[in-house]
């Protein structure tokens, strides 16, 4: 059967229907019944060469640009096999032919995105989860009071915020009645004060929200690093670097990750473009963009750190060393070929010597609420080197990343796993220097390294970059093949 093929004014040539529909919806104005004007390619030595055009809309700037975007590298363009393509008129070329494109589909994601209204969170507690609140007004002091009654007032507040803490834990009071309390208190207050200038000073200190109450306490623990998600590629980039000034106006940008950067078909090289924001209106009438999907990570560095300030934690890693094992018995991970290799790494002693520590990692994807289809990673490492009956309890466990869902990631999860994998490399190279529980005044240097993973086989597959168990060649210990009816025999 011959496959249909259409004329593309465009190309001034024949070309497959697939492409000719392409062409259509970028080159054919549908209001004036016409098709834009584009270069013509002289098909003679130049052939395949980007031609040297006018771009009026970049100010008339001359720009080489290409007229067949489905051109792939023929033989006449390449003298010998090579694995890689030289790209240096590709970044050029697609710098200029994305510009109008990404202006256009940015007016129109910021334009046309949908608009959320969040009447209960207030600026602060928005802003928090990015790190930028800390240069916002704390809780006002208390003022217009006299002296004598400052000390009293400070006291009653100090008491009956930790008499809600108390409550709110020992009774197991749900958030939202813990929140909806401290909201009745905050306004009762401010209508008391009307008849008392005394409660009135104290309805001004009083934490208005759930999240005041706990930075008053100093309850706030979260210590993560917040990524911005692509909701489209799942590409993350930090806070500050999402957003360009237009106009003078402060507006996100759009997701630029190209997935293909060194294909030679342009349509493989053209970014995402999706957005990453939406815009929220809060109580107070303002307008922010809040991502759509945070990735929130966590040092591990830090976190080894502040395990080695526990006491006798340091000396727990250590007492390995003393196991008492009869010979060809295999008990632990100590035991095992992986652990023997490790003593000693390109003639230099890493296991066998002191302070240097292996790691688990382990990655796997869970149902939050229950009858709701949405699903969120948690990555998460322990230590080898602790013994087994203290290796996998939670106070032991390093929280290393949260992926966020609804659904997990298709491909892979090299975006989540590149700061780990560059705090694993200082590890491995230069360590950590600080001091610990058993050497408060002395630093001393500890190196890690991964040793192992230990996830279900899907999860295991994305982590380490392997193909998927649905694969052709699936299987990680053989080289049998897989088709679609045997696929069944090998799970």
């Amino acid at each position: 059967m011959v496959k249909k093929r259409e004329y593309c004014p465009h190309c001034d040539d024949t070309v497959s229907w697939k492409t000719f529909k392409r062409h259509r919806g970028m080159y054919y104005d549908s209001e004036n019944d016409t098709w834009k004007d584009v270069p013509v390619v002289d098909e003679g030595d130049n052939y395949g060469q980007p031609e040297r055009v006018l771009v009026e809309d970049l100010g008339g700037e001359y720009a080489y640009v290409h007229n067949d975007v489905e051109n792939l590298v023929t033989d006449s363009n390449v003298s010998e096999p090579s694995n890689s393509i030289d790209c240096t008129s590709f970044l050029e070329e697609d710098k200029i032919y994305f510009q109008e494109k990404s202006d256009e589909a940015s007016v129109t994601a910021d334009c046309g995105a949908r608009t959320e209204y969040w009447d209960n969170i207030t600026e602060e507690e928005l802003l928090k989860d990015f790190e930028f609140a800390r240069n916002m007004q704390e809780t006002p002091v208390i003022v217009d009071t006299p002296l004598s009654d400052q000390k009293y007032c400070i006291v009653l507040l100090n008491w009956l915020c930790i008499f809600l803490c108390f409550w709110w834990t020992r009774f197991g009071i749900s958030e939202n009645g813990i929140a909806a309390m401290v909201t009745f208190l905050k306004r009762f207050f401010s209508v008391s004060g009307r008849f008392s200038p005394w409660l009135g000073a104290l309805a001004t200190a009083f934490p208005g929200t759930l999240y005041l109450l706990k930075k008053k306490m100093g309850l706030l623990t979260d210590k993560f690093t917040k990524y911005i998600v692509c909701p489209t590629c799942s590409q993350t980039y930090l806070y500050e670097s999402c957003f360009e000034q237009r106009n003078g106006v402060q507006v996100p940008k759009l997701c630029s990750h190209v997935e293909y950067p060194n294909h030679p078909q342009r349509r493989f090289r053209k970014p995402c473009g999706a957005s990453l924001f939406r815009k929220v209106v809060l109580s107070n009438g303002k307008t922010h963009y809040y991502p759509h999907k945070v990735y929130c990570y966590t040092s591990v560095i830090s976190s080894l750190k502040k395990h080695l300030q526990r006491k006798d934690f340091a000396q727990k890693c250590e007492q390995w060393r003393q196991r008492d094992v009869p010979s060809g018995m295999l008990a632990d991970i100590y035991d095992g070929r992986i652990w023997r290799e490790f003593q000693e790494v390109d003639g230099q002693p890493f296991l066998s010597s002191k302070n240097n520590y292996g790691l688990q990692l382990n990655i796997d994807w869970f149902q939050p609420f229950k009858h709701t289809p949405f699903s969120v990673g948690a990555i998460y490492a322990v230590l080898l080197n602790l013994p087994r009956t203290e290796r996998y309890k939670k106070e032991n466990t390093i929280l290393i990343g949260i992926i966020p869902g609804p659904r997990e990631p298709s491909l892979n999860i090299n975006a989540f796993l590149e700061p780990l994998v560059d705090e694993l490399n200082k590890l491995w190279t230069v360590g950590l220097t600080t001091t610990h529980h058993g050497s408060p005044f002395i630093q001393e240097t500890f190196k890690a390294a991964l040793i192992c993973t230990a996830s279900d086989i899907p999860a295991t597959r994305k982590l380490c970059g392997f193909v998927s168990f649905m694969a052709k060649h699936g299987c990680s210990k053989c080289e049998k093949e897989c088709g679609t009816g045997d696929r069944k025999s090998v799970v």
